[in-house]
């Protein structure tokens, strides 16, 4: 009986987890260390029946099979995304760690939380097998009925996929790959949304693209760097690398303009002495009088 096993494997216990926190956990961007971490936090709260418990940065390397140093990292990046909340803390002493269940409050660069109720809507994730021991489709499975997708709905949740951009792995932009050889690190999911914010505001890859190979130019490897660059563009309405050239050319203009020589400056009326620029700071550094003879 296809029952049995499960009747079995209850013996040994189970705990219970909202159909929404496991379809999210499922849809989430993240790591597979950072799902580990949010599976045992579920089992060390609600298998017990608590909505909190404390937990060292030991215990979730041992669970997870990672090194204290690398979940310490990815536990931060949980709670900044809050979809970890640390509620108690005490220097000297081990947090106390919860999982948000309210998946409309997390980072969306996580999740994309309109995606997924449209996905429960379809019935994405009702059962619509005939049994454990069975991967055939029924018309009825206690007493639910199963609704076969449409023939275009793969497409369609492909076409939403690209239009939205919000899977890097799925739909890869161009300035992913740049990033990637530039900087030598992956994106994160939130630095590919504030990148991919300035595509949906008009701006071209090459250009997102340009910004990044500045920055790596100068020496700056972070992301706050770029947006700083992408962000004046923005300002500029500069969203084309023809747009880029422009400023460039303008830019150059006013920077030869700045460094023109220096005109002959009048002095005691008819008298006029030559001056040259030296060393020193102002606009145009110190000016020297050169005094020629006979001109005193």
């Amino acid at each position: 009986m296809p029952g049995i096993k499960q009747k079995q494997n209850n013996k040994e216990g189970y705990t219970a987890v909202a159909n929404r926190l496991l379809e999210a956990l499922a849809m989430a961007r993240l790591s597979g260390v950072q799902k580990s971490i949010c599976l045992f936090i579920l089992r060390r709260t609600f298998g017990w029946q608590r909505e909190q418990d404390c937990i060292t940065l030991k215990e979730f390397a041992s669970a997870t099979g990672s090194s204290v140093t690398y979940i310490s990292k990815q536990l931060k990046q949980l709670v900044e995304w809050n979809i970890v909340q640390r509620t108690t803390y005490q220097p000297g002493k081990a947090p106390f760690y919860t999982l948000n269940t309210r998946v409309n409050e997390w980072d969306k660069g996580c999740i994309n939380v309109q995606g997924l109720n449209e996905r429960v809507r379809e019935g994405l994730y009702k059962c619509s097998s005939q049994g454990l021991h069975k991967s055939t489709r029924g018309d009825t499975n206690a007493g639910r009925e199963y609704q076969a997708p449409a023939p275009s709905l793969k497409k369609e949740l492909k076409k939403e996929v690209i239009h939205d951009a919000a899977d890097i792995y799925t739909c890869k932009p161009k300035f992913v790959e740049t990033y990637q050889q530039e900087f030598g690190r992956l994106l994160s999911p939130m630095e590919f949304e504030k990148l991919n914010s300035c595509q949906k505001n008009g701006m071209s890859e090459e250009v997102i693209c340009e910004a990044i190979r500045r920055a790596r130019a100068q020496g700056q490897v972070k992301l706050a760097y770029v947006m700083g660059i992408l962000n004046s563009w923005l300002a500029d309405g500069i969203t084309t690398m023809s747009g880029v050239s422009r400023a460039d050319l303008e830019f150059q203009k006013r920077k030869n303009k700045r460094a023109s020589p220096l005109k002959e400056v009048k002095k005691h009326g008819a008298v006029r002495a030559n001056y040259q620029a030296g060393a020193g700071g102002g606009k145009y550094g110190n000016l020297i009088p050169i005094v020629r003879e006979g001109s005193r």
